[in-house]
C-alpha cells in the first residue's frame, strides 16, 4: 500500500473510531450525524446525512459496519481524483465564467450538497486557499487544495 493509501485509510479509521461512540464496532445514523458535523464544521441537514447513511448502509441492518464505510470510502481516495475531473467540476462551480470561484460561488455549491455554511467558516476556506489574496480561489489555487486532502 503506498503511503497517500496508507495515510488514507488511518484517517478513515480515525473518522471511525470518533463516530463509534459507544464501541459497537457499528455506526447509528446518529452516530454518524455527529462525527460528520463535527469533521466538516459545517451544518448538514438530517435529511442529506440520512441520506448518505442509506447509501451507506448495503445490508439494511439499520447500523453502518467499518466494511460498509471502508468498501465505500476506499472506492475513491480523493488523492486518486484525476484532474479532468476537478476542471470540470470547477467549470461547473464558476457559474459566471471568470475563472476564480468567489464566496457565493462555493456557497451555491455546498447548497447543492445540502450543506448550509455559515460565513465564518466558508471565510476560513477561502482564506486557506487563497494564495493571493483577490478572496477568490482560482483554478490552480483550488488544485492545490485538492491535492492537501
Amino acid at each position: 500500500m503506498s503511503k497517500a493509501a496508507q495515510n488514507f485509510t488511518d484517517k478513515c479509521k480515525e473518522f471511525w473510531n470518533e463516530g463509534d461512540s459507544d464501541g459497537s464496532g457499528k455506526l447509528s445514523v446518529q452516530e454518524l450525524a455527529k462525527v460528520i458535523r463535527k469533521v466538516a464544521n459545517v451544518d448538514i441537514p438530517d435529511s442529506r446525512i440520512a441520506e448518505i447513511f442509506c447509501d451507506l448502509d448495503d445490508d439494511g441492518d439499520k447500523l453502518l459496519s467499518f466494511d460498509e464505510f471502508s468498501e465505500v470510502m476506499v472506492k475513491r481516495n480523493p488523492k486518486e481524483v484525476v484532474e479532468s475531473e476537478l476542471m470540470d467540476k470547477f467549470k461547473e462551480m464558476d457559474t459566471d465564467g471568470s475563472q476564480k470561484l468567489s464566496k457565493d460561488e462555493l456557497r451555491a455549491a455546498f447548497a447543492d450538497l445540502g450543506v448550509n455554511i455559515e460565513d465564518d467558516r466558508l471565510e476560513a476556506i477561502i482564506d486557506a486557499a487563497d494564495k493571493d489574496d483577490d478572496d477568490k480561489i482560482s483554478y490552480q489555487e483550488f488544485l492545490k487544495a485538492w491535492s492537501g486532502c
